[in-house]
């Protein structure tokens, strides 16, 4: 009980966090705003999450004696921030130089490294938390990061008075950095010392076996879900229709993110300890809550746009709840990642489900639109293509099944 209400305190603070940058920014700025998110989001795609199942998996005893290598952990992610930095900054560089708009690109690329670095850092010591069956703890540490966002973003808005995109991702960044220290500090602190040291038995290309497809199918989630905003704005589209479809579907993914991950934490070490049915009825849960949440979002985003004095974009009211089923897909998504990770199951499948999906969405992108239409081409692209990734996992899941 006490976890569930941790998350929707984190929702609440998360929304006020977009109510406030909804009445402070333009939509021109609102849309890079969220350029500079998915720029950062790139490396947690690409390499981050990929990243941090593997580190699951070799931290599986949290899930029995609570017990952690803690030098093991602090050299890896060492080692993977350091390399990650690297990839987000150079590739934030890459495009902001290309697209030739900004005027500070290393500034704005060094705020997308450091929150990809920061978000990665606390996903995965909130996730280790999880393993080790301390959920309220990890709920606990989601609220706090969603509260130093909230504080820090409204410091820069309300009290220093500026208005651009990239002082906003600088809040945003330098918040969940402290959060990410908080979480990992938590860790180490609550876990026991183990006997062993994982790192004789560790080998470079097993995590590379996990790595590179989870990261490759991480990269074709980032262009199926996210591109549309480096891509269409490369290419010409007004910054408001981008600032849009942004915000709304966010608002829907933001909404139903805690709900779901309490899902996920919840089942994660179910699957990783083998306990039967747990895949099923994680799924049955992630199906019923998505149908509520889509329900109930839609007084909730008449509410958000009212307060934040955005009553023109009421119009594009449906965009919220189809952001509550892109991130609902994400959910089942993630449960099928998990139960192959757990039974060491190829999982090279996610790719060319996620190439799929990104031919779907690039397609949606180039449908016959106006410019009053294509925020909703652009949400229901992205449900599309997330349906049809789900179609071809499970076609081919049951395959597998069949074939054992």
């Amino acid at each position: 009980m006490l976890q569930t209400g941790l998350r929707f305190a984190a929702v609440a603070a998360a929304l006020l966090t977009n109510i406030i940058v909804a009445r402070n920014l333009t939509l021109d700025q609102i849309a890079y705003y969220y350029l500079y998110v998915t720029l950062a989001y790139f490396g947690n795609a690409g390499l981050y999450v990929g990243l941090g199942v593997a580190l699951q998996r070799l931290c599986a005893s949290l899930a029995s004696s609570r017990s952690l290598d803690k030098m093991f952990l602090l050299r890896y992610l060492a080692v993977s921030l350091a390399g990650g930095t690297v990839a987000v900054l150079l590739f934030s560089l890459f495009y902001l130089l290309g697209h030739a708009t900004e005027l500070h690109p290393w500034r704005v690329a060094a705020c997308c490294a450091a929150l990809s670095g920061a978000n990665y850092l606390s996903s995965v010591s909130k996730d280790l938390l999880a393993l080790s069956q301390r959920l309220t703890l990890a709920a606990l540490l989601g609220l706090v990061e969603q509260g130093l966002k909230l504080t820090f973003v409204w410091l820069v808005l309300s009290y220093l008075h500026v208005t651009a995109a990239v002082d906003v991702t600088a809040a945003t960044a330098a918040a969940s950095v402290l959060a990410g220290i908080a979480a990992v500090s938590a860790l180490l602190a609550l876990s026991a010392s183990a006997s062993e040291s994982i790192s004789s038995n560790v080998k470079l290309t097993n995590i590379a076996r996990t790595v590179a497809p989870i990261g490759l199918a991480g990269l074709m989630n980032w262009l199926q879900l996210q591109s549309y905003r480096p891509v269409l704005l490369y290419f010409g589209t007004a910054p408001q229709i981008i600032g849009i479809a942004s915000l709304l579907t966010s608002l829907g993914m933001t909404g139903a993110n805690p709900v779901l991950s309490i899902i996920a934490q919840t089942y994660v070490p179910r699957l990783y300890s083998g306990e039967a049915g747990a895949f099923r009825r994680c799924i049955r849960a992630i199906g019923i809550t998505a149908l509520v949440a889509a329900m109930a979002s839609m007084p909730a985003a008449v509410a958000f746009l009212l307060v934040s004095g955005r009553r023109a974009l009421l119009v594009y009211l449906l965009l919220v709840p189809l952001g509550v089923l892109v991130e609902a897909a994400n959910s089942l998504i993630g449960a099928f990642i998990h139960r192959r990770n757990a039974r060491g199951e190829s999982l090279w499948i996610l790719t060319a489900a996620g190439g799929l999906g990104v031919l779907i969405a690039a397609i949606s992108w180039l449908l016959p639109h106006t410019a009053s239409n294509l925020p909703y081409i652009i949400g229901v692209g992205m449900v599309a293509s997330q349906l049809a990734i789900l179609a071809t996992i499970v076609a081919t899941s049951r395959h597998a099944t069949n074939t054992r």
